[in-house]
């Protein structure tokens, strides 16, 4: 792999201002496009993504809009190119950190029940029995935070934490430290404390809690673990109970650490030419662990931006409760926003080419894949909403 993976998910994740953004123009013809032509226009969109020369295999996207009772879904490409199975709208994906907004909504129905509270710390919830050192969690400057760390700042990627993933110097490859090391093991089954334990022992903290913005799935990590605790349940159990059975998300599971579930087949997704079939990745976890399709995962971003996946209608205010990060961009607990010419979307992307938006105007759904890393996630999105606009 090639110096692309940390610049090119930062440039993702900019670049989607643009994207929406890029939306606003003369396409309005007032809601009278027939669906039979939407849907062709979409499927063109979809078909038209396919570069094998640019490694893109394949794509599947569901883009759902009650006001005109359209919804529609729709792929092309390979799912697996060694062996020309083909890519349908049955398939599953890996959504990366599309899992992000599903941990947060477990964290929050948990603060509904009493079990949490935000402002707590995580180290009150786990102790020193969990394999945390939480005295050397997060030193910066000489002084220990992490014993101070709220649930609330993690959520909101404040806490001053590293991205145990992602941070650190590159090699010649681009690849960070434990991304090395996790390709030199591919077969390696990761526990939520062994990546945190990497965070600390090999990364230093950006700042003192509360500080700053800084993406850490090192924090996604710590609240699954702080779920696990106060539940005395397994991760995959609690998605389960709390997200995928009331919402019918029949064929989504967290991958490597549950046996799948009967759906659709898993589509390969890939870092450039590498093939990310081929490693056990059960360090995404509760950061960006989970396996789903498009239909199960629009169920969920239309039930967290409408908040009917919440009983108590303050945890929606509380998720989207919006902090300036810059470049058009606010995030809130585990969700971000955008703010556009067109209005406001509300969503989380993924590593692997995963999407998740809702349109909060419009109340129009887009989710899917394109399985790659360094694919032109944004113009696809853009080509999208431009047909829906």
């Amino acid at each position: 792999m090639r110096e692309f993976i940390r610049p090119i998910l930062i440039l993702f994740v900019l670049l989607l201002a643009a994207l929406f953004a890029g939306c606003a123009n003369d396409h309005d013809d007032g809601g009278t496009t027939s669906p039979q032509s939407l849907e062709q226009e979409l499927q063109q969109i979809v078909s038209s993504s396919i570069s094998p020369s640019a490694d893109v295999h394949s794509a599947v996207v569901e883009v759902e809009d009650p006001a005109r009772d359209f919804s529609w879904r729709g792929a092309a490409g390979f799912a697996n190119p060694q062996t020309s199975e083909r890519m349908t709208i049955n398939h599953r994906f890996r959504i990366a950190s599309v899992t992000k907004p599903m941990t947060a909504v477990l964290i929050l129905r948990l603060t509904e029940e009493g079990v949490l509270d935000l402002d707590h710390t995580a180290w009150a919830y786990l102790g020193d029995s969990s394999g945390v050192n939480f005295d050397s969690l997060m030193i910066y400057q000489g002084t220990s935070y992490g014993r101070a760390i709220t649930l609330k700042r993690l959520l909101r990627h404040t806490s001053g934490l590293p991205d145990y993933v992602f941070d650190g110097p590159t090699n010649i490859y681009g690849l960070t430290d434990f991304l090395s090391y996790a390709l030199s093991h591919p077969d390696k089954q990761w526990e939520p404390y062994e990546m945190v334990q990497w965070s600390y022992r090999h990364l230093a903290a950006v700042g003192v809690p509360g500080q700053r913005y800084h993406y850490s799935d090192t924090g996604y990590v710590l609240l699954g673990m702080v779920a696990e605790q106060v539940t005395g349940q397994e991760l995959p159990d609690l998605y389960r109970q709390y997200i995928f059975d009331p919402l019918g998300m029949d064929v989504s599971y967290l991958e490597f650490h549950e046996s799948p579930v009967a759906g659709g087949a898993l589509s390969h997704a890939y870092f450039d030419q590498l093939d990310a079939m081929s490693y056990n990745t059960s360090f995404d976890w509760a950061g960006g662990g989970v396996v789903s399709s498009a239909e199960d995962i629009t169920r969920f971003i239309r039930a967290v931006a409408e908040g009917s996946i919440f009983t108590n209608p303050g945890s929606h205010d509380i998720m989207f409760d919006w902090m300036d990060i810059g470049t058009g961009e606010f995030y809130g607990l585990g969700i971000e926003k955008r703010v556009t010419s067109l209005g406001e979307f509300v969503g989380h992307p993924g590593v692997y080419g995963s999407f998740a938006y809702y349109w909060m105007n419009r109340g129009i759904t887009c989710t899917g894949t394109m399985n790659q890393l360094t694919a032109d996630v944004e113009g696809f999105l853009l080509d999208i909403m431009y047909v829906m606009d």
